[in-house]
């Protein structure tokens, strides 16, 4: 028998994992110590007195062309002016007299001259007394140093029209002499600005991110610890795999790296130490990462992907076999990803789906379930770790003999009924599949089946089954996976699944209805106490104690007691009353969920629309008032 589950596994490990992936190539991008083109040119170009033209610096989005330049010249050897936001030549002139001359006080000398006036310079926040915006223009304007290179950046941003915003430059190349080197990071602006060549720009150069010192930079805005050593020490896996990603972009690159130090934090020091487990984990989420940030993968990518990749390759060999043409639409995104990525596997279970979307689409990184996560993979799990489905879901990365203690601890579980959790035992049923279809457990899947469907029933019988949750969101519960897993389901056997899964919450629904008449009891005793609590137990409002809204618990009270503790509640409490049953009935037209009380709410506004017209006197007009406004049939 051993040996019989042995090679069963084994089947099943080259039926899912394929060829062998070959070695990513090692990173030929590392700095030789020699200086950059950009770095060169610069150089020379801050030789020249007075050059009379312009260099642009352009690349792509996110190269760190800013960095780069700012590095090239060096600390304090350039005048820096972003042009961000600035509408009109004055203030560009102004920004580049505030570069030069810091300390202001030209400015506050002209400003302390004049006179009654409110205007201001929006540059340095300073009255401007009577002088007008072409004077003050003209007198800043010819407040010039050229002792440094002039750098002109974020001219995409700028709200000045393009032919004046050349025009204010090519004062400063062409009357001053200064030195002007432009940066465009839009490539549409940056083309422009080549066609006005002859006229300002002398030299353009295109520059390519210097990724290893750039990620040397980040390294070191990172305090000392566990998460800066360890980016020391994934340095070439993460530098491997953001040249693998072809994203190009530093902006993208430093992002990844303070979410790497975000994760480094939350983990064990049993983890941290284990280099093996940390070289996976760290290619796993920067892969990812870079998928996601730029676009090409998204939430719905993460999930399923084991089962989509099992489907996407019985549907190639249906068509290989009709001979037809591959339709690269079915391919799912992460498979077209993985082609990116050659030194790690995408369909990885050491980051679930619900972690991964945790962490990278939501922003949110819970030590926690990081750590536990990490504990049943193969580097940490042991025999005796974790719940046994866990340790079957992970067979293609353990020894035979821990799997099969696995597998014989989920079995024993089994028949002894020790699960009642849904969403384990949703894996448990999958994985039994899994092994009746591949010959490892002595039954066909018809018979696994069976024995889950009498499962559920024997715990629902003894009352050992978790209800319903009474909130609408249930239903998404356990759809595709549970516990940051997805299910094992192969399309041998996914039918039967889904149907074994709707039978386990058409039990779970049963166990909740059972609880209803004791829920009743507490909208009555609401509706006594306070007619507000009574409105939103039962109505969605924004409140978030809408406990009832989305099950049937009306019908379980009779229509003439519930009358009765109307008529008995507090006069303040009838208007909610009345609102709710209004809108309990609007809603139960729509939402099958509610349906059963569509009939129940008509019967109560009958009866207390014949008890208000029986009642006479303000107390009989009290009650008319509060009749429900929904259609009747009599008065």
């Amino acid at each position: 028998m051993a040996q019989k589950i042995c090679n069963a596994l084994e089947l099943i490990r080259r039926k899912l994992k394929g060829r062998d992936l070959p070695k990513m190539p090692k990173n030929t991008n590392a700095s030789d110590g020699h200086k950059s083109p950009l770095a060169d040119y610069l150089e020379y170009f801050c030789s020249l007195s007075e050059p009379r033209f312009a260099v642009l610096v352009t690349g792509d989005w996110g190269t760190g062309k800013t960095y780069q330049v700012r590095q090239a010249l060096g600390p304090n050897k350039y005048y820096y002016v972003s042009l961000f936001g600035l509408n009109s030549p004055e203030r560009i002139t102004a920004a580049v007299y505030a570069a030069m001359f810091p300390t202001k006080g030209f400015i506050k000398h002209v400003s302390e001259t004049a006179k009654d006036s409110g205007a201001e310079l929006g540059v340095f926040g300073i009255n401007l007394g009577g002088l007008p915006s072409a004077l003050m223009d003209a007198i800043l304007g010819e407040k010039v140093k050229n002792d440094r290179p002039i750098i002109f950046d974020d001219l995409e941003r700028c709200k000045v029209g393009m032919e004046e915003l050349l025009g204010v430059i090519n004062r400063y190349v062409e009357h001053f002499g200064c030195r002007v080197i432009i940066i465009a990071h839009d490539e549409k602006i940056a083309d422009h600005l080549i066609s006005q060549k002859e006229k300002v720009i002398g030299q353009t150069i295109r520059i390519e991110p210097q990724t290893e010192a750039a990620f040397d930079t980040f390294v070191t805005e990172v305090p000392d610890g566990v998460a800066r050593n360890l980016l020391i020490e994934q340095r070439k896996n993460i530098l491997e795999i953001f040249l693998a990603s072809e994203v190009h972009s530093l902006r993208i690159l430093r992002q990844v790296v303070k979410d790497l130090v975000r994760l480094f934090n939350l983990l064990t020091p049993e983890q941290v130490a284990h280099p093996a487990a940390i070289s996976e984990l760290t290619k796993l989420f920067c892969a990812f990462s870079f998928e996601i940030r730029c676009g090409r993968l998204q939430e719905k990518d993460l999930r399923n992907r084991s089962s989509r990749l099992l489907r996407y390759f019985a549907r190639k060999i249906e068509r290989a076999g009709e001979k037809a043409k591959e339709d690269a639409d079915d391919k799912p995104q992460h498979m077209i990803a993985q082609e990116r990525y050659t030194t790690i596997q995408l369909d990885s279970e050491l980051l679930p789906e619900e972690l991964l979307i945790s962490m990278l689409i939501r922003g949110h990184f819970n030590g926690a379930d990081i750590q536990s996560a990490l504990q049943i993979s193969r580097y940490f799990i042991k025999q005796t770790s974790g719940p046994p489905w866990r340790i079957v879901m992970n067979f293609e990365e353990l020894e035979d003999d821990i799997v099969q203690k696995g597998i014989q601890d989920m079995e024993r579980q089994f028949e002894n009924r020790e699960v009642t959790d849904p969403g384990e035992l949703l894996h448990i049923f999958a994985l039994r599949m899994l092994l009746a279809t591949n010959g490892i457990l002595a039954k066909d899947v018809d018979g696994v089946v069976e024995e889950c469907r009498n499962y559920i029933d024997d715990i629902l019988e003894t009352g050992r089954l978790p209800p319903r949750e009474m909130t609408y969101r249930w239903r998404e519960e356990v759809r595709d996976g549970a516990h940051g897993y997805t299910f094992w389901i192969q399309e041998e056997y996914k039918e039967r699944f889904e149907m074994l899964r709707k039978y386990l919450l058409k039990a779970r629904t049963a166990e909740r209805d059972r609880l209803l008449p004791e829920c009743g009891e507490a909208v009555l005793a609401a509706m006594m106490e306070d007619g507000q609590q009574f409105f939103e137990v039962l109505c969605h409002t924004r409140t978030g104690n809408n406990t009832y809204a989305d099950v049937p618990v009306l019908v379980t009270i009779n229509p003439e007691k519930f009358v009765q503790q109307w008529k008995l509640s507090p006069v303040r409490n009838w208007h909610w009353i009345s609102s709710a049953l209004k809108q309990r009935y609007t809603v139960s037209i729509r939402d099958p969920d509610l349906a059963p009380e569509q009939q129940w709410i008509r019967q109560v506004a009958q009866l207390w629309s014949r008890e208000a017209h029986k009642t006479s006197g303000i107390a009989g007009l009290r009650m008319r008032r509060r009749i429900p406004d929904i259609p009747l049939d009599d008065n």
